[in-house]
């Protein structure tokens, strides 16, 4: 069972009632996902071709940022998604975030109701896929050079913050690749550097005192 929820800046979220936890801050739902998705990773890089993975598409809300972004800075993006237990379109559209981003609703539609497993082109810029699968069964020969990391926190979902998980990811990226994530615990950023990640810590959003951004090693 699924709740809407209104967060701090008048955007609104999910409490996921099996896991006990919201999909996005109770401080303010965009506000973070721009804070943490798309100024300190998407803007990292310049005008350029970005082959994006997202582990937890949840909402879509980081995707369709994404795509806003794309589309005024006029940037290729091939946008790739897990989302093992995704979410409805009519929950979908009760969250109304194609009027706060003002993107065209038809790309909202594009993103929630294309077929798994299957490439769409969302805009000319903006190719988009999503797999209906956990991490560790994902198997994919394209390289990254930008992951959002953004599933349910280390404390209802401990198995996919597993050191494992960041060495397969680190394996699937470029040179010159970062991950983002909105978690700094200890534990985490051990097992990012671990895994062959430089780790920075960064100011977070409202309610959020610091987020972490991993660099590969070989940068």
């Amino acid at each position: 069972m699924t709740k809407i929820i209104v967060t701090g800046d008048k955007s609104n979220t999910i409490f996921n009632e099996q896991m006990k936890e919201h999909y996005h801050s109770l401080h303010g739902a965009l506000t973070e996902s721009l804070h943490v998705f798309i100024k300190t990773g998407l803007h990292f890089f310049e005008n350029e071709k970005i082959n994006l993975l997202e582990i937890g598409l949840g909402t879509g809300l980081n995707a369709l940022l994404t795509l806003q972004d794309s589309i005024e800075r006029n940037t290729k993006i091939n946008y790739v998604a897990i989302e093992p237990y995704p979410l409805s379109y009519d929950i979908i559209k009760k969250l109304n975030y194609s009027s706060l981003i003002k993107i065209n609703e038809k790309n909202l539609k594009k993103i929630h109701l294309c077929d798994f497993e299957k490439s769409s082109m969302i805009t000319s810029n903006f190719k988009f896929i999503k797999h209906k699968k956990k991490l560790k069964d994902l198997e994919i020969k394209q390289k990254f050079n930008l992951i959002y990391f953004d599933a349910f926190s280390p404390t209802v979902q401990p198995n996919i913050w597993h050191k494992s998980n960041f060495k397969q990811l680190h394996n699937m990226m470029e040179k010159k690749s970062i991950l983002v994530t909105y978690c700094s615990k200890g534990k985490v950023r051990r097992d990012l550097e671990l895994s062959g990640f430089f780790v920075e810590k960064l100011k977070g959003p409202p309610g959020k005192r610091e987020i972490v951004r991993a660099k590969k090693i070989d940068f």
